[in-house]
């Protein structure tokens, strides 16, 4: 599954719509510890797709652990 959606880290998240299409990929949060969020992406993602809304931002770049194939 990672393979076909092309993880290159994880953790990498993802939101689908109801129709199970991809409307979201990327990263949680804009912090690498966690102390200096100021950007909840994968909330505010989750909440445009929730309330039936285009998701603003569709894609940020992840950050994590690579994933070695």
């Amino acid at each position: 599954m990672a393979k076909s959606y092309k993880v290159i880290c994880t953790p990498t998240a993802f939101v689908l719509d109801r129709d199970l299409t991809v409307v979201y990929t990327g990263r949680i949060d804009d912090s690498r510890t966690g102390t200096k969020i100021r950007s909840c992406d994968l909330e505010a993602a989750i909440a445009d797709t929730v309330a039936g809304r285009p998701v603003s931002v569709s894609r940020t770049e992840p950050f994590g652990c690579a994933v070695v194939w």
